[in-house]
C-alpha cells in the first residue's frame, strides 16, 4: 500500500519492481537458454534483447531502501510484512553484490526497515535468506534457526545450503 499523489491510500500501481523484477529474471532466462541451446540468432530473443534494456530498473527510494512502485510514493506502513519488491535478489538472480552492490545496500536498508520482529514466519525466512545472499553472516546465521521450521520450504533450503556447505565448510 502506498498513498497516492492525490492523498489517497492504493495498493496498484504500474510496474512495480516486483513485476519488474520477474520479467527481468524470465527474460534472462531465456537469453541464456538461447546461448545454451546456440539458438541466440532466433528472432525471439533479438526481441528480448532489445526489450530488456526498456525495462523500468530497479530503484533506490529517498530512504535509501529498494523502492516497491515506479515512483517514490509515500509509504504509510513501513513495517508492512512482505519483501516482493527484493524478488530480484532472492530467488532472482538479477541482483547481486558483484553487479548492483548498491541496489544490495538498498536491499539490506530494506530489511532493517521493514523490521523482522513484525514478520511472520514465512517473511523471517524469506528475510533471513536475503541477507544470506548479501553476506550479512551475523544475520544469516539465523537462518540455522529458523530451517527446522521451514524445511517444507524447498525453495530456500535450495538456494541456501550450496552456499553454507561452500563457505563454511559444511559436511552437508
Amino acid at each position: 500500500m502506498f498513498i497516492a499523489p492525490d492523498g489517497n491510500p492504493a495498493s496498484v500501481s504500474y510496474s512495480s519492481t516486483m513485476d519488474m523484477a520477474i520479467i527481468r529474471e524470465v527474460f534472462s532466462e531465456i537469453v541464456s537458454a538461447a546461448e545454451v541451446l546456440g539458438r541466440t540468432d532466433d528472432s525471439i530473443i533479438g526481441k528480448v534483447r532489445e526489450a530488456q534494456p526498456r525495462l523500468l530498473p530497479t530503484k533506490v527510494a529517498r530512504d535509501g531502501s529498494i523502492m516497491e512502485w515506479a515512483q517514490d510514493f509515500q509509504d504509510p506502513d513501513m513495517h508492512h510484512r512482505h519483501l516482493s519488491h527484493l524478488f530480484g535478489l532472492f530467488p532472482g538472480h538479477t541482483i547481486t553484490i558483484e553487479k548492483s552492490p548498491d541496489l544490495c545496500k538498498a536491499a539490506d536498508n530494506t530489511l532493517y526497515k521493514r523490521g523482522l520482529y513484525v514478520m511472520e514466519e514465512r517473511e523471517i525466512s524469506f528475510g533471513i535468506s536475503v541477507w544470506g545472499y548479501l553476506a550479512v553472516e551475523v544475520m544469516s546465521c539465523l537462518f540455522l534457526i529458523f530451517i527446522q521450521f521451514e524445511l517444507e520450504n524447498d525453495i530456500i533450503v535450495n538456494k541456501q545450503i550450496p552456499i553454507w556447505k561452500d563457505k563454511y565448510k559444511m559436511g552437508l
